[in-house]
């Protein structure tokens, strides 16, 4: 548990505030792959999605394989993978939690091109799981805080987030999104989203701010004043 100064919330910066920024970043790096890769074996294995029960047949797939992506993903870079349960236990499935959120996967889906992105899953164990994501909504930030505030503290993992991806009818092997999607308490509104690139281009900079060298300070060497010789007797 960490103590955070009353600020507007920055996802990126809660995301991150791990130890070990540079297992994170492999961490994305391998998720990403994993997931083009699950995308693309669906397809591989039900090629032709053109009547309904197929379609439903590879979207299942493509959920299965999508779990093995993330636990593959931890399994590459020796971050851990839980598992949680719905209630009641129907069906288990894989939660990461990194810095302040707990992740679960999720779908992304536009109603056209060039729509914005909206967010499929509206299970009630996601529902429970963001139920405290209010804090992070960015209309928040327009309010200022109450004079002498006290400082609030965020606990690992006590935000929702999503891992999801995009189906591209177009090349249904390449999701067309891959990314972190932070929904509001009731799923209904996107709060923010971040593709995997942002998040790594985001990790570099970090790492790259860590390994700055720092400039050493130059000690100036005094003038050491010559005494005058004594005078001769």
């Amino acid at each position: 548990m960490r103590q955070m100064p009353h600020r507007p919330l920055v996802p990126l910066d809660l995301l991150t505030r791990s130890d070990d920024v540079e297992q994170l970043l492999r961490f994305f790096q391998a998720l990403e792959e994993e997931i083009v890769a699950a995308t693309a074996d669906a397809v591989r294995t039900i090629p032709q999605a053109n009547v309904p029960s197929a379609k439903q047949a590879r979207g299942t797939l493509r959920r299965h394989f999508m779990e093995r992506a993330v636990r593959a993903a931890g399994a590459r870079t020796a971050l851990e993978v839980g598992t949680s349960w719905t209630t009641p236990a129907t069906w288990s499935y894989p939660t990461v939690r990194i810095g302040a959120f707990t992740l679960v996967l999720g779908l992304v889906f536009s109603r056209y091109n060039g729509a914005p992105r909206q967010l499929r899953t509206r299970s009630s164990y996601v529902k429970t799981l963001c139920a405290r994501n209010a804090p992070l909504d960015p209309q928040g930030a327009l309010f200022e805080p109450a004079a002498g505030a006290v400082s609030t503290l965020i606990p690992d993992g006590a935000f929702g987030g999503l891992i999801v991806s995009e189906h591209n009818a177009a090349t249904p092997e390449i999701p067309s999104f891959v990314g972190l999607w932070v929904p509001s308490t009731d799923l209904k509104q996107r709060y923010h989203s971040y593709s995997f690139e942002q998040i790594m281009g985001y990790l570099r900079e970090k790492i790259a701010g860590m390994k700055k060298p720092v400039r050493k300070a130059v000690q100036r060497k005094l003038p050491k004043l010559r005494k005058k010789p004594a005078p001769k007797k």
